[in-house]
């Protein structure tokens, strides 16, 4: 009969690398992560915004309720926009506005941290857009419960 092979493990220079490798990795990640509104209701506020339609960004605490509900007990969507970073072409706001107003549970809010032009935001889930799609945005807010 033959010898019983020992059982071979990893040395430690192959952990060692595999541990590096892992850390790399998370550096990337994090250096390469947009900015994008929050999808979840975690550390919500009970409070609303005064209009559907804003001019100025909102508190995160505030975004997450109104993805949580709106007054009319509905889940919240909100049309995101950053014309700070990103160039916004003329009409812009109207078009999203239009929208915004065309749905009862639908808030158009300015956020200048975010690192995408246009996100369409809901609970565990967004639309992210480079540039405006009427037909987009609004399909995303129907599929929303």
């Amino acid at each position: 009969m033959g010898k019983l092979k020992e059982p071979s493990f990893p040395t430690k220079k192959v952990v060692i690398a595999f541990v590096i490798a892992l850390l790399f990795l998370f550096v990337l990640s994090l250096l390469f992560k947009k900015n994008l509104p929050p999808t979840d209701i975690r550390g919500h506020i009970e409070s609303y915004p005064p209009s559907r339609i804003m001019e100025e960004p909102i508190s995160v605490a505030v975004h997450k309720h109104i993805l949580e509900h709106t007054p009319s007990g509905r889940r919240g969507v909100i049309i995101n926009y950053n014309c700070v970073k990103f160039s916004c072409e003329e009409g812009l706001l109207e078009k999203l506005e239009e929208i915004a107003l065309s749905d009862d549970r639908t808030y158009l809010i300015p956020n200048n941290e975010m690192d995408a032009k246009i996100v369409v935001s809901a609970i565990g889930n967004q639309l992210v857009l480079d540039e405006f799609d009427e037909a987009k945005i609004r399909e995303f807010i129907q599929q929303v419960p």
